[in-house]
């Protein structure tokens, strides 16, 4: 009976030099180098011999090793079957993995994915978001496939969700995951991609890298117009008298000589109107609010506690009064932290200085009667104002509830006009 090529080629004789020449072929892409056989069996001495049509001092020998170059067995299935080695190697074990090749295409695949996100608009107009790209690119965080897997996938949907942000008006973060990935959960917190979008806008305010609590991510999100949970999400109040008459501005007008909690549902379905260039004064910590509404009651002039950084409840109230022109002074904790929220209003809001300056801090050190904590470390320290040069300079930590009687008479409006700008702001 005559037998087949493919018979021929599944001689078990010559099942190891096929899957040794097979190593070596998508090792370096193609049919070139040298395989070696230790010990043939005499089956395989036979069937390589039938087949082997080089030189006869190299032909196999049953007890010895055999060596021969890739090119050479070629030349032998050229001329006993017709078929290349790289022929006879698919027909015997399948389609081959010629790893110089694919290495050349993920590398090329790698370059354009990265150049693709380095391309991106947002990268183009924020230069902090492209350093934050290519950080990751250079530290390997998404992997050496990044365009095959989920990791990578969630950095081009950061930057595509970014590049919408500031959202006006402010969206649920579910709703914002639903209207762009169809998965209202597909920003959680656990998720990639929520996980990539609160990396990427801590990139654009500076603090790449930097591990959030979960109250630092909403209010993060906050910033940019999006909120986790808008009945959770609150500003509180002092003082506000808008002049609408929704059952919100009224309810602050009523409230105006106590403190009053306002959720950011509230302000989004009720949106407050106030009077022309009202002076407004932002405070960082709920002490002040509390230590004004004892002293002052309704004689206080708006107040607005920021809670430490704004989250988007504290922003859509400021963005309210700003539309009504109002202006704003700030003051908070003597720290690198206070430091940071204040120039982050100040870059947003154009918030200038209330009682929050070089020598108020100077004024509040000397004054202290305890010890002082020492300032602690921060990513947020810098040396890029006379405030900031002075805290690195005495190196303490002052916080707002040690200067309270000072910002309470700052905020008592009684027989005095209370868009007048007082003395201390600076």
């Amino acid at each position: 009976m005559t037998r087949t090529v493919e018979e021929d080629l599944r001689n078990p004789g010559l099942v190891r030099l096929l899957a040794t020449a097979r190593e070596k072929f998508e090792a370096v892409g193609g049919p070139r180098g040298r395989v070696r056989l230790e010990t043939l069996q005499p089956h395989e001495a036979e069937a390589i011999d039938a087949i082997w049509k080089r030189s006869a001092r190299r032909r196999p020998r049953r007890g010895q090793p055999f060596s021969c170059t890739l090119r050479d067995l070629e030349h032998s299935l050229l001329a006993m079957f017709g078929l290349t080695l790289e022929e006879t190697l698919c027909r015997t074990g399948g389609p081959l993995r010629l790893r110089p090749q694919e290495r050349a295409d993920q590398a090329a695949r790698l370059a354009a994915f990265w150049e693709a996100a380095l391309a991106h608009d947002l990268c183009l107009r924020e230069p902090r978001v492209r350093t934050w790209v290519e950080g990751l690119r250079g530290s390997g965080a998404l992997g050496g496939s990044p365009f095959a897997t989920d990791r990578g996938r969630s950095l081009a949907i950061s930057l595509d969700i970014g590049a919408t942000f500031p959202r006006e008006p402010a969206i649920e973060r579910s709703t914002l995951a639903n209207e762009i990935l169809g998965d209202p959960h597909g920003l959680d917190d656990g998720s990639l991609a929520g996980q990539r979008l609160i990396a990427q806008l801590a990139a654009r305010e500076g603090l790449a890298g930097t591990r959030l609590t979960a109250g630092e991510r909403r209010a993060l999100l906050g910033r940019f117009g999006v909120v986790s949970d808008p009945a959770s999400a609150t500003v509180l109040v002092l003082g506000l008298r808008p002049v609408g008459d929704s059952p919100l501005e009224q309810a602050l007008r009523l409230l105006a000589g106590g403190h009053v909690v306002v959720t950011l549902g509230q302000l989004a379905r009720m949106p407050v109107r106030f009077e022309r260039d009202l002076l407004v004064r932002l405070c960082e910590n709920p002490a002040v609010v509390l230590r004004a509404e004892d002293r002052l009651g309704a004689t206080c002039g708006p107040l607005v506690c920021t809670g430490g950084w704004p989250g988007s409840a504290v922003c859509a109230l400021l963005d309210a009064l700003r539309e009504a022109g109002a202006r704003f002074v700030h003051h908070g904790d003597f720290d690198w932290e206070g430091v940071a929220i204040g120039r982050w209003l100040r870059e947003r809001y154009g918030a200038r200085s209330w009682r929050f300056d070089a020598a108020a801090y100077r004024t509040a050190v000397a004054a202290a009667e305890a010890r002082l904590p020492p300032l602690k470390a921060s990513r947020h320290a810098c040396d890029d104002d006379d405030l900031a040069v002075e805290l690195r300079r005495c190196g303490v930590a002052v916080s707002e509830e040690a200067v309270l009687d000072e910002l309470v008479l700052d905020l008592d409006v009684s027989g005095r006009d209370p868009l007048v700008i007082g003395a201390a702001m600076t």
